[in-house]
């Protein structure tokens, strides 16, 4: 468990240093910089690893490996909004933007592992496709072949 002070620490430079971003759906938290202890720690407390590689532009040969770690998906929403309340007020606006835009895709999100994500049409029954369970998800793919319609043009769920 992490106190808050961790929290603060890493919300304080996420605030600073982090790109917080959705790209096709998928929200994404990022960190590059040069000094590997402060990535060890930020990758302990977000448990995930470092990766590095080495920045070498044209005239200079003594720049520092870049460190850099990604936090994805569903991961990245949880940690959005445990580090909100440690943000500045532009940094909020942008998530809130973020887990919105989330909310509306109709990308299916990935669950942590062991876990699965449940079908907006049969709460009892885990995801397939399109945010739905398999049966529905056929019923309504049959139905989009027969009629010669796209995805947008059927409701989500049939009656």
């Amino acid at each position: 468990m992490h106190t808050t002070k961790d929290l603060a620490w890493v919300g304080g430079l996420l605030e600073g240093e982090a790109s917080f971003m959705i790209q096709k759906g998928c929200p994404k938290i990022g960190l590059q910089m040069t000094d590997l202890d402060t990535m060890e720690r930020v990758a302990a407390i977000l448990g995930v690893p470092v990766g590095s590689y080495v920045r070498k532009p044209k005239g200079k040969a003594t720049y520092l490996p870049v460190w850099h770690l990604g936090v994805h998906g569903t991961r990245a929403i949880s940690w959005m909004m445990t580090l909100y309340q440690f943000l500045g007020q532009r940094r909020q606006a942008k998530i809130r933007s973020i887990i919105e835009e989330w909310r509306e895709s109709r990308m299916m999100p990935r669950a942590p592992h062991g876990q699965r994500f449940m079908a907006v049409c049969h709460p009892d029954r885990p995801r397939a496709a399109d945010m739905l369970c398999n049966s529905c998800y056929m019923k309504r793919r049959r139905l989009r072949l027969r009629l010669g319609a796209t995805a947008d043009q059927l409701p989500l769920v049939l009656p």
